[in-house]
């Protein structure tokens, strides 16, 4: 075998040795965030209740003044209450992550 053939040889070795210890070391890592991620416990205070829900859509306006009027009105007050809902989740996350001692919480 010629010296080329030998180099070659140890370049695959080491980048077959380089690949599998790559996927140990990720299969390691996903596993550890998986078990972190599953300690973590979601209360059922976290879920939004079904009345102050918010639908993705509101009714379209018509042609008429006063529908479209009630219409944008309709529409801010949905946007109000999706962003209530939503720094709601957002204290109950930081909370949460707090409660854990986590660094690193979202803000």
């Amino acid at each position: 075998m010629t010296w080329l053939g030998i180099v070659w040889l140890f370049l695959g070795i080491y980048a077959l040795a380089m690949l599998v210890f790559t996927l140990v070391w990720l299969f390691f890592k996903v596993r550890g965030a998986y078990r972190a991620l599953r300690c973590i416990e979601l209360p059922e205070s976290d879920v939004v209740p079904p009345d102050t829900q918010v639908a993705f859509h509101a009714p379209g306006p018509t042609g008429d003044p006063e529908t479209l009027s009630s219409a944008r009105v309709r529409h801010q007050e949905i946007k109000q209450q999706r962003r209530v809902n939503k720094q709601r989740r957002l204290r109950r996350a930081q909370e949460r992550w707090a409660s854990h001692g986590l660094v690193g919480a979202p803000r």
